[in-house]
């Protein structure tokens, strides 16, 4: 019998694995910078992070490892973006094939026969009356997922940053008129932005699964850059997006468990929802991106 308390009990941390990287990729896109490479950088960072909490036996050593190689991918997309003004699109690429093995190559230094680690431990919330004691008892890391999107949120739509950071997306020429340094501001988007999704590869790890495996991401990198474009850039519409994401692949997985429908078809179910909402939101143009997004900023060029 299904029971809709496990499902969306289920369908929360599944969401908040496309949140984080779908934040990143928010923050870095408004500033006028395209990463197609997230899941490239969740799962190299999610590997350095599983390395390090190995090796320290501290978890929270393994999440700063893994969010300073975040850091460290989004100094190398500022540099070949804005500095040598790279193709964008080939250094996303570049990030999506290298991101597989490289990750393999830094996970293989675990200790023989050891894949696993310590997930972190959920929110106490033995006081809360059921079910919310049952539904919210969740890692951290999906707290602090909740907390960052409405810090990107008042940050975004409430600051003098947030506007020159959307400023900058539209027309950088015009934000430099202004005043504002384009340059600088997209290199601290960059950073920030990759820094975040590299929290989406630490919380499958930490959080999801505790286990360490190729590609253990599973495509959430890509399906967050289509739900942000569902969610139209706008953090709420975001996490809406996603939280029904969760919901159905929290679904599929329960009903799976059943063994009502053939598998394969239950598993595309939730790819298919994700297409089917991106089709619907780019036919009608519901939100339109950011107008300057992907095209390098050339002091004097229009």
């Amino acid at each position: 019998m299904l029971n809709f308390l496990i499902v969306i009990s289920a369908a929360i941390p599944l969401a908040i694995a496309i949140l984080y990287p779908a934040m990143g990729e928010n923050i870095t896109e408004l500033a006028g910078v395209y990463n197609i490479g997230l899941e490239g950088i969740m799962l190299i960072s999610a590997a350095v992070g599983f390395i390090v909490a190995l090796y320290s036996h501290n978890l929270v050593y393994g999440v700063l490892g893994g969010v300073f190689t975040g850091v460290l991918v989004g100094v190398l997309l500022a540099f070949f973006a804005l500095n040598i003004k790279a193709d964008q699109i080939v250094f996303g690429l570049s990030l999506i094939i290298i991101g597989p093995f490289l990750s393999s190559f830094i996970a293989g230094y675990a200790p023989s026969g050891i894949n696993t680690i310590s997930v972190l431990p959920a929110v106490n919330l033995g006081n809360w009356a059921y079910p919310f004691n049952y539904i919210f008892n969740q890692s951290i890391l999906v707290y602090i997922g909740f907390a960052m999107l409405a810090a990107i949120w008042y940050i975004t739509s409430r600051t003098h940053f947030g506007l020159a950071m959307r400023a900058t997306g539209e027309d950088p020429h015009v934000a430099a008129s202004t005043g504002i340094n384009v340059v600088v501001t997209r290199w601290i988007c960059c950073i920030a932005g990759c820094a975040i999704a590299a929290l989406g590869g630490i919380f499958v790890v930490f959080s999801l699964t505790g286990v360490w495996a190729d590609n253990v991401t599973g495509g959430n990198g890509f399906i967050a850059i289509a739900l942000l474009r569902v969610g139209g850039y706008r953090p709420q519409y975001v996490l809406l997006a996603c939280l029904v994401y969760g919901f159905v692949d929290a679904l599929q997985l329960t009903v799976q468990a059943l063994r009502i429908f053939p598998y394969q078809f239950l598993e595309m179910f939730p790819y298919v929802v994700g297409i089917i909402a991106l089709v619907v939101q780019g036919r009608f143009k519901i939100f339109p991106g950011p107008k300057s997004l992907g095209r390098p900023y050339v002091k004097g060029e229009r």
